[in-house]
């Protein structure tokens, strides 16, 4: 008889550990940083926080849209097979995320005006969490810059701020805008070809020079060079600058096509002025 108060009082003290704990579990849980996904959708402040980011992140993209262009055309690879190979890309996109918007004044402001949302939203964004906000940037990101050759279409480009590699990517660019599909070649040993175009079973190879004087006979035996080793239909220099006499008379010998930048808009209408 005497056990009964005994058991009962193990009980109780039983039962307030477990309350106790309990206690200590809410408060432990409700000081831990919130999934950023799950925050967006139970708060109005971090989805407005996102939505401010993904802004932020557009403007940024836009800022450095020349730099990050260059960049696709020259981390996208492809195999033998035709397929393209992203990942490099992506990867150069996350460095940005974290190194250029990241570190800009601007997100540091988003930062330090929203202190209960700062860890779960820093977090998200380094790429250290579970969530989906670094992904939703980098599709912010791809997104506009996609879209950069239709943006700058009408843009009088910088020679003096271009190097040669973004010359050749430029003039990929504005064959893609007339309809071509181009591929840039790899530099080395690629027997004077920058880059080959072709549309509607016509074939050329550009070879592009970016110059601070008229271009003379030498790109034009290297266009005429790479057709031959390619097997192509037609062969260009494309050049931000005029050709000397000597030049053009090789040209005309050669059936090498002298083209401005600004020219390649129209290279069917002078293939086919050539071919009539």
């Amino acid at each position: 008889m005497e056990q009964g108060p005994s058991a009962s009082a193990v009980i109780i003290v039983i039962l307030l550990v477990i309350g106790l704990f309990a206690i200590w579990w809410n408060v432990v849980r409700d000081d831990r940083p919130q999934d950023w996904d799950t925050l967006v959708v139970t708060e109005l402040t971090a989805r407005e926080l996102q939505a401010a980011l993904l802004d932020l992140t557009r403007l940024i993209a836009a800022e450095h849209a020349r730099a990050l262009y260059i960049k696709s055309r020259q981390l996208v690879s492809e195999d033998a097979y035709g397929n393209r190979d992203p990942s490099r890309y992506y990867e150069e996109i996350l460095y940005f995320i974290r190194n250029v918007v990241g570190v800009d004044e601007r997100f540091l402001d988003l930062v330090r005006t929203n202190p209960a949302l700062a860890d779960p939203f820093v977090t998200s964004v380094a790429g250290l969490g579970r969530g989906t906000l670094q992904k939703k940037m980098g599709n912010e990101i791809v997104e506009f810059i996609d879209c950069y050759p239709q943006l700058t279409k009408m843009i009088e480009l910088d020679w003096e701020a271009t190097n040669p590699l973004e010359f050749e990517i430029l003039c990929a660019q504005n064959m893609e805008n007339a309809g071509w599909d181009a591929q840039l070649t790899k530099g080395s040993g690629d027997q004077g070809a920058d880059v080959i175009c072709r549309k509607d079973g016509i074939s050329i190879v550009l070879q592009c020079k970016l110059y601070s004087s008229p271009i003379g006979n030498k790109a034009v035996q290297e266009a005429f060079a790479a057709r031959s080793y390619y097997d192509l239909g037609h062969a260009a220099v494309v050049s931000n600058q005029p050709y000397t006499k000597s030049a053009k008379e090789l040209a005309t010998m050669t059936g090498v096509l002298l083209l401005h930048f600004h020219d390649l808009d129209g290279v069917d209408t002078l293939i086919a002025g050539e071919a009539s």
